[in-house]
Parts: C-alpha cells; sequence; structure tokens
C-alpha cells in the first residue's frame, strides 16, 4: 500500500494516522443509559505489511483503545522531502482508566523515516519514531528492526 498523503494538522475527533482509532465520545455528564463502558473483551486483531507514505505523513498509530489490540505491522517506511517544513506528525496510544484485564499487543517490524531504523531507543515522540505510547502499555508491544 502507498499513501500518498497531505497530511495538514492533528486531530482528536478525526484520527489522522495509518492505523488510529477514534476516543471514546461519551462524556461523563451524559444520561447513564448513554453511558457505556469499554469491552476489553473485544479484539481488533490485524496484520497490515508494507506500507510506504510519500510526503508530509501523519502518525503510524493514533489509538484511545476501546477495546483490546492485536496488532503487525511490517515493512513501514515514510518518505519525506528532507527539507520539508511539514514532518512526519507525532502518533500516540492514550492511556484509559478503565483498561483493567485489556489487552495491548502491538509488534512492529522494519519501520524506517527517510531511511534510519526505527527501534525500541529512538521511537519516542521527540525522536525519529515521533511515537508516545502510554507508560499503562508498555512490556505489550515492541519494534524490531528486521
Amino acid at each position: 500500500m502507498v499513501v500518498d498523503t497531505r497530511y495538514l494538522k492533528h486531530n482528536d475527533d478525526v484520527p489522522s494516522a495509518i492505523i488510529g482509532a477514534s476516543p471514546f465520545y461519551v462524556k461523563e455528564k451524559d444520561p447513564p443509559k448513554k453511558l457505556k463502558k469499554r469491552d476489553f473483551k473485544k479484539q481488533l486483531a490485524a496484520s497490515i505489511a508494507n506500507v510506504v507514505c510519500k510526503g508530509p505523513c501523519s502518525g503510524l498509530l493514533e489509538i484511545s483503545p476501546l477495546q483490546s489490540y492485536g496488532l503487525s505491522i511490517r515493512n513501514v517506511e515514510f518518505q519525506r522531502e528532507p527539507n520539508l517544513v511539514a514532518e512526519i506528525a507525532a502518533g500516540y496510544v492514550r492511556g484509559v482508566d478503565d483498561f483493567g484485564s485489556g489487552k495491548f499487543t502491538i509488534e512492529i517490524n522494519n519501520w524506517s523515516n527517510n531511511g534510519k531504523k526505527v527501534t525500541m531507543d529512538n521511537f519516542r515522540g521527540n525522536q525519529l519514531g515521533r511515537l508516545n505510547i502510554d507508560k499503562q502499555y508498555w512490556k505489550q508491544w515492541e519494534i524490531h528492526g528486521v
């Protein structure tokens, strides 16, 4: 899959990422019958491979977990002009207060940004990978170079 994006800006309500899941729409002040718990017994499982993003790119992930996740992502390449003002957007996986027994397994293999490998040492939001993952999911996900 080749993604030729025209990424403009971050938007919390409409995920602007290669893999995105919207945040929980219910607000605390909504009537009790509308309040629904997230169902972490349900799981979104997917395998995504061979993704190339050309030009200004959104983040790799932008997820507010409403269920459990089991993702396998491999061969992802972000290509952009070296002097381009708009760079790759920071991605995120937000923490949720009722995650409890939910699972968040993500395995990323062979991810690069302008030819440089993204690893567990340089994935963070202010580094090469531009990815912020809430600490409650740590040790449930990993990045491999190959």
